[in-house]
């Protein structure tokens, strides 16, 4: 290399590794600045896989809810369909005492007629 009128060759040798450096520097900043794009649009798929997934969670919820308060409703209605069942065992056991009474009153009377 030449080193221009008046310049001493060290200097355009060192003018040189400037210009190189600023060249590499720009190319890192360069890739510095794509790989920034790449990464947010790696962080902007999570970003909208996360809200994705809330959605799906919130509708989950949100069916876990419904199906609790289903259940809730046949639970009141298990219970009164068992105090329902209770209700006619106790009637249904009062109706045999009365059937047994009723026999025992029959059989006093056909004793009292022989």
């Amino acid at each position: 290399d030449e080193a221009a009128p008046g310049m001493p060759c060290d200097l355009a040798a060192v003018m040189e590794r400037l210009e190189e450096e600023r060249e590499t520097s720009a190319a890192l900043r360069q890739q510095l600045h794509q790989a920034a794009e790449e990464q947010t649009a790696v962080l902007l798929d999570i970003q909208h896989d996360v809200n994705t997934m809330k959605e799906t969670m919130l509708l989950k919820d949100q069916r876990i809810q419904a199906l609790e308060a289903e259940l809730s409703e046949w639970q009141q209605v298990a219970e009164q369909y068992q105090d329902q069942v209770s209700q006619e065992e106790l009637a249904r056991a009062q109706l045999e005492a009365e059937l047994q009474v009723l026999r025992a009153t029959v059989e006093q009377l056909e004793s009292a007629r022989e």
